[in-house]
């Protein structure tokens, strides 16, 4: 799990302050689905989703494993600190 810039990403007033990245599915050659979750400071999930990664976001992966954060962070507009 990793902190994040607060944002207001729910609809019930919480500001969601950390993100966890986990790999759904992983072909090992091209392709590969991450379920991302927001929660606030009190642990409590605040939205959540799926997101595919494929093609040259992909390829710049390489086994990285901070790569996953930085991908959903940079596709869901979200602040990794």
């Amino acid at each position: 799990m990793r902190q994040i810039e607060p944002i207001q990403n729910t609809t019930d007033g919480n500001l969601a302050t950390q993100l966890l990245v986990t790999i759904v599915t992983d072909d090992l050659l091209s392709f590969c689905s991450f379920d991302w979750k927001l929660f606030d400071d009190n642990g409590t999930l605040v939205n959540n989703g799926l997101l595919s990664c494929f093609g040259e976001d992909y390829s710049n992966w390489n086994g990285n494993n901070d790569y996953p954060y930085s991908f959903v962070a940079t596709a869901k507009n979200l602040t990794l600190l």
